[in-house]
């Protein structure tokens, strides 16, 4: 894709229309793949690209460098999305943002929960939304813009904003997390297939507006836009603090792959409010988002951003909401030890730096990016000879004589192949390159190479040399080689293994093994097979004693995937969880658990300088220890460009767990987090899971967190899409599984699914309804759904990537359901229907509380979409929240033995008995309600807010709407209860207290696109989109 957006933009202004539909031809699949991602339905993104390229066509004359077109148009398309996502608060719900990582282990334990009617196939492609969603968010949107979009890498850097070797990084980075399933995500992103007439369509609209200014005459319309910009930082102040706000705005969704550090000085957002002491509601202004300001302000960016709004008059203010970013440092792609005691790290943002042996400041060498090679995708390997440092980048060997400070090319393979380089072993005899499909050895220091595949039955994956003798780790094979030949070395156990991990030292070698085609994953995950060994030898493979440590993970159960680092008499084994020897494995000391030591898992970096002092780059960040892996701390490695964001909060809960005063807790993304200074710092709340365990299983998924009388629960799923129930501890430090909490999972109506798409005469005597309610509990309308989806599936209404898609949207519906706590009670939505569990009861019970009317979007003949819809963008009317309202939860609250529901239908139910028996209060209510936002208790009564107002009663006969001093009734988005006082917030006009039945304002002016609230005496807490969690203190 040719970089002409100069030449096509001057064409455009000179009156050449067609240079018009270049552009958009050029860049529609980018701008919808960034939709895509951040709105998560694909025809909406449709429809956002549409506004986009015609916000574009209006707008283009006031661009006054068309060199920075594709970082405008980013900003345009993410502004858009940010209105949309603003509007609809109860939008779909997007990927979820798990940083979990795919090991072997994860594949073997979801190996024996999946059904084995399952293809292969099939089982492929229902995963490829989780494995993405696997991914951070950052490396998700790159990918989804390199393979939907098709975009290149400097494609990508320009358009979002981004240099080309942080891209490279994500990319990388997302593929190495994702390199066995990278293919099938591939080919299933390739089936989004845009509409093929979206450029005509475009084109269409674009007929339909005035014509754009002449090429001839652009002066005027940038000098206007030059006027307004200066107009406006004139009001503002010239300060970075507000112009910056208008920066390239990839910090928006920044997400860490790198450690994090959270800055100690707190942020105050260019959003200054005054206190409200009047009844009366004033006419407030809803002021749009702002991003917290780290680099100087492009000036086609802020025309862009003053094009969708973002401009606001922020003087006169006088309170302020408080936020807290982070700062985000490099995390270590290769690390090198040298004999002098000396490292090398090459950071994730692509900067080689060097730490001397005295170990006290990190030297920046060079920038690996400048030496021009496309290293996406793989991760580069450091390795040093002699004076003579190499690394090998993708297809390509470098080697620097001075260091790093400068770089020659010493070989370059074919470019027709993707290559992955994993291992650079260097000896004197020979050079050693691992790649990801070869292996190849070169006798000259590396300026020729042979390929060697023919020495081995299987492709080495694996080599180490220890006083110049080279070992080889090759299929079911360790190998050790002796002049011109490989010698294999036999283990001294009857079992076939491979070598999964290798590290040695002067006089030892150290060796993990893992049980080859022999395993039986059934045996191994009820502990009753071995499955993994430690082997140590010190005459170089002639002879092996077992040295697996007994006190860390179960030698009979599925295998751990270790890492092993060693020097000296030092020996570290790393997984999830580590043990270390201080005598070479003869014995081990007492492990290290997972919350207290870095989580390595294969193809992360870990280094030992000497016995005491070990590096490693790992999931949790650039890690040292300095006492031979007892404690370790983060390494603050100086980076180039210091990136900022923000902790994604949503529900936050103020609560006293610990006795040390109130702390609040919330849902981040999918973990329970809390923080005790106003959200300045993060803590993660998780279970414990036993490094003991045989199946270790990953932490769970939370999708929701909820406070009783008794404390504070949460509800999550696992890769098993099974559900399960959780409480936080007293000290609020972990998440407890509730003890003996029946089973929900959705694992038979899949294989039933799976059953009926592909044979639908396989079960004559039933209907497709009766087949998916034999082992599965729901609603009937639930069900009715899925034969339905079937039934289109088998007449070709659609492909089988759509209807995994929908059939996989509409179980994850069912199972994110709403959930509630009172005492030893717990109610949960799931697949549209309420049950009960009272604590020592066997199962679930059926409250009979279910949805009737359609759960999906479908097309006015009845058809099901192609893809899962989700609301549209700007606000709804009537008919619309009619139509979207199927994709809200049951809204839920339960004190006592009362419990109220709030249905998609629009009913409100309640019991006063525990969910036995019910009773309809939908036309007791004061006004008619199409959709519940929010139902809480305060006290005695209970207040629900709906889509017409706050309707509240003490008993649920006599009902009542909450009105201000002038008896409007408020229509409250979200409602909040502080010491029995009820507090709710509006968009439109900000946060209100009820005092004395009657609403009044408290603040007039919010931060945009709130998703929570919390309130603790005099302070606000509010979730938003973007910004992280917000505070507000009254005065």
């Amino acid at each position: 894709m040719k970089n002409d957006d100069v030449e096509l933009i001057q064409l455009f202004l000179a009156g050449d229309e067609p240079a018009f539909t270049e552009l958009v031809k050029k860049y529609q699949k980018p701008v919808h793949a960034l939709a895509w991602r951040k709105i998560s339905d694909f025809h909406i993104a449709e429809d956002i690209t549409q506004d986009t390229f015609l916000k574009v066509y209006q707008r283009l004359h006031t661009l006054k460098d068309p060199n920075h077109f594709s970082g405008w148009l980013y900003v345009i398309t993410t502004n858009l999305c940010a209105t949309w996502l603003r509007r609809n608060k109860k939008h779909k719900e997007q990927l979820e943002k798990a940083e979990i990582t795919m090991t072997q282990r994860d594949t073997y334990s979801q190996h024996i929960r999946d059904d084995r009617a399952n293809s292969i196939t099939q089982t492929q492609r229902e995963v490829v939304r989780k494995l993405l969603g696997k991914l951070k968010e950052s490396e998700r949107t790159v990918m989804t813009l390199h393979y939907l979009g098709e975009m290149k890498i400097e494609e990508i850097s320009r358009f979002l904003g981004v240099s080309v070797s942080t891209i490279k990084t994500r990319l990388m980075r997302a593929r190495q997390r994702l390199r066995k399933e990278e293919t099938m995500i591939r080919e299933a992103l390739e089936h989004f297939q845009i509409s093929p007439n979206l450029t005509d369509n475009i084109m269409q609209e674009v007929a339909r507006l005035k014509p754009t200014p002449s090429g001839n005459k652009p002066l005027l319309p940038w000098t206007v836009a030059a006027s307004t910009a200066v107009l406006i930082a004139l009001m503002l102040g010239i300060g970075n603090q507000h112009l910056a706000r208008f920066q390239r705005p990839y910090s928006l969704d920044v997400q860490s792959e790198m450690s994090i550090e959270l800055v100690e000085a707190h942020i105050v957002q260019n959003l200054m409010v005054e206190p409200v002491t009047r009844k009366q509601i004033g006419n407030a202004n809803t002021v749009g988002k702002s991003n917290i300001p780290s680099t100087n302000p492009n000036e086609d960016l802020l025309a862009a951003a003053e094009t969708n709004g973002e401009v606001k008059d922020v003087s006169n203010r006088q309170q302020e909401w408080i936020g807290y970013e982070r700062s985000v440092m490099a995390g270590a792609e290769s690390l090198l030890s040298t004999p002098e005691g000396d490292l090398y790290t090459l950071t994730t943002d692509g900067h080689l730096y060097i730490l001397n042996n005295s170990g006290e400041v990190w030297k920046h060498v060079i920038d690996i990016s400048s030496l021009g090679n496309d290293w996406w995708g793989a991760q580069p390997h450091l390795a040093k000879w002699n004076d003579t440092l190499y690394i090998v980048l993708t297809n390509e060997l470098y080697a620097s004589k001075d260091d790093g400070k400068t770089w020659n090319l010493l070989h370059s393979w074919i470019e027709e192949k993707d290559w992955y380089p994993s291992e650079l072993v260097l000896t004197e005899q020979m050079f050693y390159i691992v790649f990801q499909e070869e292996a190849f050895r070169s006798e000259d220091q590396g300026r020729t190479w042979k390929d060697m595949s023919d020495e081995f039955r299987s492709k080495p994956y694996s080599f180490i040399a220890i006083k110049n003798t080279v070992f080889a780790a090759a299929g079911i094979g360790f190998y050790r080689r002796s002049i011109d030949k490989w010698e294999r070395l036999e283990f001294p156990i009857p079992e076939k293994v491979y070598v999964t991990s290798v590290a040695g030292t002067e006089n030892r070698l150290y060796v993990v093994t893992k049980l080859g085609p022999d395993i039986d994953f059934q045996a191994a995950s009820d502990g009753q097979q071995r499955t993994w060994w430690i082997f140590r030898s010190t005459d170089l493979g002639n002879t092996w004693e077992d040295i697996t440590p007994q006190n860390a993970w179960q030698v009979k159960g599925l295998h751990p995937d270790i890492t092993l680092i060693a020097a000296g008499e030092t020996l570290i084994a790393m997984e999830d969880g580590m043990i270390c020897s201080i005598d070479g494995g003869d014995t081990w000391m007492s492990p290290l658990q997972p919350d207290s030591s870095p989580k390595m898992w294969f193809g992360l970096p870990g280094v030992a300088v000497n016995d005491q002092i070990i590096y490693v780059g790992s999931e949790d960040g650039f890690q040292r220890s300095t006492d031979g892996g007892k404690s370790w701390d983060d390494v603050d490695i100086p980076i180039r460009k210091k990136s900022t964001g923000y902790v994604n909060i949503d529900r936050p809960i103020v609560y006293n767990t610990d006795g040390k005063g109130p702390t609040v807790y919330a849902k981040s993304e999918t973990s329970v987090v809390k923080t005790t200074n106003k959200g300045k710092s993060w803590e993660t709340i998780q279970q414990e899971i036993p490094m003991t365990a045989t199946i270790r299983e990953e932490q769970p998924k939370i999708t929701s967190i909820t406070a009783s009388d008794n404390g504070l629960y949460a509800k999550g799923e696992r890769l098993s899409e099974r559900v399960e129930l959780f409480q936080i501890s007293k000290d609020g430090n972990t998440l407890i599984p509730i003890p003996k909490a029946p089973t929900l999972h959705s694992h038979s109506l899949k294989r039933q699914l799976h059953i009926l798409r592909n044979n639908p005469s396989a079960f004559p005597d039933k209907s497709f309804i009766e087949v998916l309610q034999e082992d599965s509990v729901g609603a009937v309308q639930f069900f009715k759904e899925l034969a339905d989806l079937v039934k289109w599936n088998v007449q070709g209404e659609f492909s089988l990537n759509q209807f995994i898609q929908i059939q996989q949207d509409l179980i994850k519906r069912g199972s994110n359901g709403a959930f509630a706590v009172s005492g030893d009670t717990f109610y949960l939505e799931y697949n549209f229907k309420l049950f009960r569990w009272i604590i020592g009861e066997r199962d679930w019970y059926d409250t009979g509380v279910e949805e009737t009317i359609g759960l999906t979007i479908r097309k006015v003949d009845g058809s099901f979409f192609p893809f899962p819809r989700s609301k549209p963008a700007g606000i709804l009317n009537k008919k619309q929240l009619e139509r979207y309202r199927i994709l809200n939860n049951f809204k839920l609250a339960a004190l006592g033995n009362t419990v109220y529901v709030g249905k998609r239908d629009g009913k409100l139910m309640a019991s006063f008995d525990n969910g036995t028996n019910w009773i309809d209060f939908t036309l007791a209510l004061p006004f008619p309600v199409i959709a519940f936002n929010e139902i809480v208790f305060a006290g005695t009564a209970v207040y629900v807010a709906t889509d017409a107002g706050v309707a509240t009663s003490e008993s649920g006969k006599n009902w009542r709407a909450l009105v201000d001093a002038d008896e409007r009734i408020l229509v409250m988005e979200h409602l909040a209860v502080d010491e029995n006082i009820l507090y709710g917030v509006t968009e439109k006009s900000g946060i209100y207290r009820l005092k004395k039945g009657i609403w009044e304002q408290s603040v007039s002016e919010i931060p945009d696109s709130i998703n929570s609230l919390a309130v603790d005496g005099k302070t606000f807490y509010v979730g938003t989109q973007n910004q992280g969690m917000l505070h507000y203190i009254l005065e």
